[in-house]
């Protein structure tokens, strides 16, 4: 699925969160969202996913504009993971991911072959399968994060969203949820997630979207846009970045006064 946001502004309570953002993201991306807590990222997301209305512009999902959509439509679309999953229920994970069917099936539908047949394909992909019996609320970080990522493939979308989807994970766990991340896209999804890593923002998106106080700074390869100029700007830190051996290194050294 293309991604086109146009000239969007979004502001709380008058007070501008984002402004003037021109981006595009092409089929089978994985574009990370990166910059200072406060930049906007996880605004852009609600505006993406139709959560939040621009102020101004528009986006538009494979050149159709955000607003035509129904929500059933859009939840076949596009599927999108908050940071957080506050989890205050005991459903096991094979219940929660049959959630993601919900908007397949009318009200009273029956659960069906092909039901079934994506639930247990999702679980394979994000190996979730031994979890299938387990409750939601015994999981571990990475665990829970796979099944709810599982949940939202269930909904067989286009474009998923995910706002820091290793917040909180072992390093273990960030790499499994990135590397998902990656065959998904390879795949033919395309993935917009907010990040705080760069290094593995470096290492695993297609192209970078870097924000600062609500607007874009830069936006392409991440190699390209993010130098040690633009680290110095965006996070007031000084930095040594190298290439080496197809690697991206990001060594910082100090805070700039």
């Amino acid at each position: 699925m293309k991604v086109q946001i146009e000239n969007v502004s979004f502001s709380y309570d008058q007070q501008p969160t984002l402004k003037n953002i021109d981006l595009t993201v092409e089929p089978g991306t994985l574009l990370a969202l990166v910059g200072p807590n406060g930049s906007g990222k996880s605004t852009l997301l609600n505006l993406i996913s139709g959560l939040l209305k621009p102020s101004q512009g528009h986006i538009y999902l494979d050149a159709v504009p955000l607003e035509q959509f129904k929500p059933q439509q859009l939840s076949q679309k596009l599927a999108a993971l908050e940071q957080e999953h506050p989890v205050s229920f005991d459903f096991t994970v094979q219940e929660v991911i049959q959630w993601g069917r919900i908007p397949h099936r009318s009200r009273f539908s029956p659960w069906t072959d092909h039901d079934e047949h994506i639930a247990r394909n999702v679980m394979q992909t994000t190996k979730t399968m031994s979890l299938a019996q387990r409750s939601i609320r015994d999981l571990s970080g990475g665990e829970r994060q796979r099944a709810f990522i599982a949940m939202a493939l269930a909904q067989e979308p286009q474009l998923l969203l995910l706002d820091e989807p290793t917040a909180h994970l072992d390093l273990k766990h960030q790499f499994e949820i990135l590397e998902l991340a990656r065959q998904l896209t390879q795949q033919g999804m395309t993935l917009i997630m907010a990040i705080h890593d760069l290094h593995l923002a470096a290492q695993y998106a297609d192209q970078m979207a870097i924000l600062n106080e609500g607007e874009l700074v830069q936006h392409g390869p991440p190699t390209s846009v993010l130098t040690e100029e633009t680290i110095k700007a965006v996070w007031n830190i000084s930095s040594k970045i190298v290439h080496k051996n197809g690697a991206f290194y990001i060594f910082p050294r100090h805070l700039q006064p």
